[in-house]
Parts: C-alpha cells; structure tokens; sequence
C-alpha cells in the first residue's frame, strides 16, 4: 500500500517567519558560543523508597566562597534516593511495591538468562494474525484517521502555535496540547522550533524545506502501528525535554552533539511497533530475526531514520556533513538511541555512578597533572545517554495532568500487547493483563525503583560538572595540549559562566523534579486507597476530574 497517508505540510506564514529569523540572527540570544576545536559550538558553558544517598565531600573540594549553594544542592540531593540497584529489585527491598511489578522491572530493566523455568514457561510460537483482509481493514482505518489528524488550517492556528511554542523551555510545556494546535503535527512544529533555537540548519547546511521534509515523514511513521503511546506526541515529549535538561543541568555540549542529541530524541522511537522486544523476541518476529534478538526495536528506530535520509535526498538532514562530522554524529545518535533499551538500564547507572564518586585526588590527576587518562566512563557520549534515557522515562517527574494522561496511554498500550497474546494462547507478559494489573501499585513502584533514582543520579551527575570542571583553570599551554577533544567535558570554560551561576540553576530544577514525582505519587497512592486499581476505573476518575 502506498504510503501517502498525509500530504507534507506546506511552508507557512510561521515557517517564513523561522526562516527570516534564522537568516536575520545567528542563533539564539540566549545561547552562549565558544570555540572548541576547529568548530564553534552552541551553549557550551564547556535541573517511599528505603534507602538514601550520601554526596561525599571530595564532591565540594573547590567549594570556595560558594558553599552555601553546594551545600542547599547537596542536601536537596541527598533527600532523593539513588542508590536502587538491579540486586535490591530482586531482593525487593521496597515492600510496598507488588511482586507483580518487582518482576517486571527486573526482566525490563536488566539483562538476563532466563532460569530453566522461564524457558519452559515461554510458549516460543510465531503469531497467528486473521490473514491480509484484516490488515486491509486496518490500514484503511488508519489512512482515515490520519486524513483527519492532518488537514489543518495552517493560517488559523499558527499564531496561537508561535505563542505556545515560545514557552518551550518550560517543564510544564505539554506535548498533548501542542498536538491539538497542530491537530496531529507537535513534532513537525517543535522539531522545527528547536533546530531553530539552536541554529542547527545554518551550522550544519540544512535546507528548511528538507527538514520539513524529514519531519513530515518521521512524523508519518510514528502513527502506522496506531500505537496509544509510543508515537509523534512521545516522541515530541522526548526532543523537547531533552532541550529542557540541556539547559536544567548546564551539561556543556558542541554544536555537533547538539544536532545529535536532539535528532536522537525526535527519532528515539521511529516505527515503534506498539509491543516490547521481548515480545518479539518470543514471537520470533522478523524484526527480532532481523536483528538477533539484541536491542530489537532500538536497532529498528536507528535504521528506519537513516534508511529516509538514504533513500530520499529531499529528506536528508546530513547531506552536508564531511565525512568525519558524519561518522561521529551516525555513532552519537546509535550510542544514544540504543541507550534508550531499559535492559541497560541498571548497568548504566551504576558506571556513572562510579565515575563521579572517584576521589578528589584521582580527578586532579585527570585534569591537571596529566597523570591519568581521561576516564571512558565520562566521555560526553555516556552522559549524553543519560540525558536521553531520563528524558524517556520522564513523564513522572512532570505535571499531573501530563503525567498521569501518558501512563494511562502506556499502560493501554501494555494491556494491548497482553490481548493480543491471550488471542495467541501466549503467557501474558508481566503488566500486561488488563484485569489484573493493579494500575496505582504498578507507577508508584516504577517510581521507586527507577525513576526517582535514575534523576537522582541525573542530578548529582550535573553538580559532581559543576564543582569538578568549572573550577579548574588550566595555564595556555595546558590548555592546548591537555583539553583539546570534542568526547570529553573540559576543565577550562569561557569566562562568563562558573560554577556560582551553574548550581543554583541545577538546585531549582532537582526541586522541580522532586516536587512533581512527589505529588504523583502521592496521587497514585489515594487511587489505590480508593480501590480504584483498573484502568478504566483510573480513566473514569481522571475524565471527571477534567470536567
């Protein structure tokens, strides 16, 4: 079948007023330039569980006349909990989560042989569909609903649109409400502000109308598996908090990084197929043949984005990179797009972990006294994955509204994977059964066990940059024999930015977080006393609060 199921979006009022903007400024007011390299590079300035976490004080060695504001992040930190590991889940030393859920981050979260019994348990058989009519029927349902989705009238709502689109650095920006204004294209519209704010085209040769082509056909292929959650409005929910965290934790990055980044997040899940890999795994799909079993669906997103930009020139966004800037930016965007497969979750976290709580005297050695190589562990790239990996989990750490809109979306999309393996007389995989999964139960141990973790580390990774790079000042000659590769933070910045203005920025965004996941939370915990423990009975409760 064709695939023209919507017609590209046509150069606007609000596209040409981009354009003129790009032309007329070199970027973005706000954003500070420095030079690294060969190149110059936006925003370098190179935001119930049992246990806590300590932050040492080798982490406060060049405190100085700041140490009332390490101290205020310090403590804020120290109240989140960071310390979960893979071990604790098993041996679920969080008791009021549901064994039900303490199985499933464990085989989401981690990888693992599967025990003698859990293989015997796995019926391996290859899915039995209702043949090409029913494909057919959906297709034909599908080209409809998007007929629909995308006829806009572009001249009614690109006012409104260029408002909100103006408040995209905020925590509360919700996806969901720029999908209305653009009656189905926040990602078209967002990716096209972002590139925008950080001068993307003009740096790297990008023609306008070929990111619009490229967005308009990334944003088709979200919607072909009509998948509740994985699609255009998670995908414009993940590029936009990523451009959030950028700027919450004052992580420096080259303008090279910044493209990857963001095009990483746009196309993170490309042709989501709406069921998880070990479901294709297990059903032998050919996608899991295709890719033997490892990171399925990450290896998918990855080929699927750069096989448009192969086949269609129209489509290219890379067309003018050299050879080099491609390679690095192809092996940036695979690093961090296959760090978004949670069964790397727990190992990841625990590398960086170790990186940033080395001693004092061993990070003195790396940046001063040349007598210790730059760690693998912190190369941008590692950091770079943990910014895309917590902005995919981050829908808890947002507003309610947002919040508990996209796990309710989420969890449909489990309970439809579970329909279609009851259909199949396949075991039901763990929070897939939607009538007995307890919906509360399942996010408030989600968010004990991994997300309040995870930004804790997110967190604390950001201040260990900010008390350990940004105070050491190199001599010229340092300077340029010493901190001189793109892969890694540096110990020298330009001199308008220091670690006095980096933390307090830092200290706001870790009670943003904080005071969100703490509050949802909170409100998962009155569903549960509540008994409302369904999915429909949850939609039914947040349907009526909306009235």
């Amino acid at each position: 079948m064709p695939r023209v199921w919507f017609a590209p979006t046509p150069m606007t009022e609000w596209h040409e007023r981009r354009l003129s903007d790009e032309k007329m400024n070199d970027g973005d007011p706000s954003r500070r330039i420095t030079r690294c390299g060969s190149h110059e590079h936006p925003g370098e300035s190179d935001e119930a569980p049992v246990l806590t976490i300590e932050i040492s004080d080798r982490l406060l060695a060049n405190a100085g006349s700041e140490r009332s504001n390490q101290h205020q992040v310090k403590q804020r930190i120290s109240k989140a909990n960071s310390e979960v590991t893979i071990h604790d889940v098993r041996r679920c030393t969080i008791t009021e989560v549901p064994e039900e859920v303490r199985q499933w981050i464990v085989l989401t979260f981690s990888r693992q042989e599967q025990d003698e019994n859990e293989r015997k348990r796995q019926k391996f058989v290859v899915l039995k569909f209702e043949g090409r009519f029913r494909k057919l029927v959906k297709a034909m349902n599908m080209h409809i609903r998007l007929q629909k989705m995308f006829t806009i009238k572009q001249d009614v709502i690109s006012d409104q649109l260029s408002d909100y689109l103006s408040e995209i650095d905020n925590w509360g920006w919700n996806p969901f409400k720029a999908g209305e204004l653009t009656n189905g294209h926040p990602l078209h519209y967002s990716m096209l502000e972002l590139f925008r704010k950080y001068n993307i085209n003009s740096r790297f040769g990008i023609k306008q109308t070929t990111l619009i082509n490229f967005a308009d056909a990334i944003e088709e292929e979200y919607q072909v598996s009509g998948a509740p959650y994985h699609n255009n409005i998670h995908a414009t929910d993940v590029m936009v908090t990523v451009h959030q965290l950028l700027f919450q934790t004052q992580m420096a990055h080259c303008d090279l990084e910044l493209f990857s980044i963001l095009f990483a997040a746009a196309i993170h899940d490309l042709a989501h197929t709406g069921q998880s890999n070990q479901f294709h795994i297990n059903t032998k799909s050919n996608l899991a043949l295709l890719y033997n079993d490892q990171s399925v669906l990450e290896n998918h997103h990855i080929s699927t984005a750069f096989r448009i930009m192969k086949t269609e020139e129209d489509k290219d966004l890379t067309s003018s990179l050299n050879d080099a800037q491609y390679k690095e930016f192809r092996s940036n965007v695979i690093a961090m797009v296959l760090s978004t497969d949670m069964s790397t979750h727990f190992d990841k976290i625990k590398t960086i972990k170790s990186a940033i709580r080395m001693p004092k005297e061993y990070w003195n050695n790396v940046l001063v006294d040349k007598s210790a190589e730059y760690p693998r562990t912190m190369e941008k790239i590692r950091i770079m994955e943990l910014l895309l990996h917590s902005a995919d989990l981050s829908n808890c750490v947002k507003p309610w509204k947002f919040h508990s809109k996209s796990a309710t979306l989420l969890l449909e999309e489990f309970f439809r994977q579970g329909d279609i393996e009851k259909a199949n007389d396949i075991p039901v995989s763990l929070l897939c059964d939607r009538v007995t999964t307890d919906v509360p139960k399942s996010q408030i141990g989600f968010m004990a066990y991994i997300i309040e973790p995870t930004f804790a580390i997110l967190t604390e990774t950001a201040f260990f940059i900010a008390v350990t790079f940004l105070p050491v000042v190199l001599e010229e000659d340092q300077v340029k024999s010493r901190i001189s590769t793109e892969k890694n933070f540096k110990a020298i910045r330009n001199s308008d930015i220091n670690h006095e203005d980096v933390l307090p920025i830092i200290d706001k965004f870790s009670s943003i977080w904080m005071e969100h996941l703490t509050e949802n939370r909170m409100k998962w915990a009155s569903f549960e006393a509540q008994g409302s423990v369904s999915l429909d009975k949850v939609n039914e409760i947040l349907e009526a609060q909306q009235e």
